[in-house]
């Protein structure tokens, strides 16, 4: 795939003092995506904590969904990463 195909992704964790930075084809997926983030910001989903990715103020529930549907037309994605607890676990 050509380069000037990937979108420029860019996830803010509001604990980390840089976002992580990264080009990915439109293909990868939302899960992916996630995966690599959490690796970057060095944290792990274990017990009662996760952590969800959001799209301006819409959680992106589907792991399956593509980046590529994700940005729709546009060439540049900018997420949001945010822990939850979850109750009673």
């Amino acid at each position: 795939m050509a380069q000037d195909q990937n979108l420029k992704v860019e996830v803010h964790y509001i604990a980390a003092t840089k976002p992580f930075k990264t080009e990915a084809q439109p293909s990868e997926t939302v899960g992916q995506l996630k995966a690599q983030a959490l690796n970057a910001f060095g944290l792990v989903e274990e017990g009662n904590k996760t952590f969800k990715l959001f799209f301006h103020k819409t959680e992106l529930q589907n792991l399956g969904e593509t980046l590529g549907q994700v940005a729709g037309d546009k060439k540049d994605l900018n997420l949001n990463l945010e822990e939850f607890i979850i109750q009673g676990k």
